[in-house]
């Protein structure tokens, strides 16, 4: 099957057949889903002991779950489940916790999303991904799992993290490779309006480089802003035209001048404190 743009029907446009293209190690997409509970199983017990798994899962088979991801280790089993694959109610998530507390110590985490790296040979160019799990730094990670066909790497985060990493993944591993067939040429690429080089808008900071070493040199820090910017900004938001008003969010800041300034081109104020916005 040959799948074409009708922005863009010259595009050479992406065949998808029985074979497997070239079968090099790349990732391909990242994806996210939200909403995953997960399922942790816990006991000492269970190490060597013959048919345990077979009995938790034949209570996931009984309250009819479908079990997406697994891990395991000496102790624990802890699995996922979609929301999207089940119905996680809490009166089947209250069966779920009292048939499996009589074989272990049983706690449910959630709710999480799983972000994956999606691609072939994904174990063949782990030494490449350093980057990518830095990100995962600062997070809070309750499951890593990687496909048996090695197909997708995954990690089971918190909920209000998945966008921004997915987000933050794409960016650093979704890269356009010359001549690559998978990925093509990106949104920019294809859309985007070329600016004459006459034409570049300089950033204000550039324009008024001397102003700025001035100030640094006359305080130990500060923070300054170009009001004909901040007033221009402003026109832009009133110009458009599906937005009926404009509010700005003095807790953003509430420094006097540019509240002035923006109150002059005619924007309204969100005062999320009284105390704060009376102290102005």
């Amino acid at each position: 099957m040959w799948v074409y743009a009708t922005q863009t029907p010259e595009l050479e446009g992406s065949h998808i057949s029985a074979s497997g293209g070239d079968g090099r190690a790349q990732v391909k997409a990242v994806c996210v889903k939200q909403g995953i509970t997960l399922v942790s199983l816990e006991s000492p017990g269970m190490w060597h002991q013959v048919g345990f798994l077979a009995d938790a899962f034949q209570i996931f088979k009984g309250l009819g779950l479908s079990v997406d991801q697994i891990s395991t280790s000496e102790t624990n089993v802890t699995v996922s489940l979609d929301p999207s694959a089940n119905s996680l109610d809490q009166l089947t998530l209250d069966r779920l916790m009292a048939e499996l507390s009589k074989l272990c110590r049983v706690q449910l985490i959630g709710p999480c999303a799983s972000v994956s790296l999606v691609g072939r040979a994904i174990r063949g160019i782990l030494h490449q991904l350093g980057d990518a799990f830095e990100l995962f730094a600062d997070q809070r990670i309750y499951m890593v799992s990687q496909s048996a066909n090695d197909l997708n790497l995954t990690f089971v985060v918190d909920e209000g993290q998945g966008d921004r990493l997915a987000q933050e993944l794409h960016d650093l591993l979704i890269r356009p490779v010359p001549g690559d067939t998978v990925l093509g040429p990106t949104w920019e690429q294809l859309f985007a309006v070329p600016v004459p080089a006459g034409e570049r808008l300089q950033p204000w900071w550039h324009a008024r480089r001397a102003e700025l070493l001035r100030i640094g040199a006359e305080h130990d820090c500060a923070y300054v802003y170009d009001l004909a910017v901040v007033r221009q900004a402003a026109r832009g938001l009133k110009g458009l035209k599906s937005v009926d008003r404009v509010l700005y969010a003095m807790k953003a800041n509430p420094n006097a001048h540019i509240l002035k300034a923006l109150a002059e081109e005619g924007l309204g104020f969100e005062c999320v404190s009284p105390v704060r916005s009376s102290a102005c």
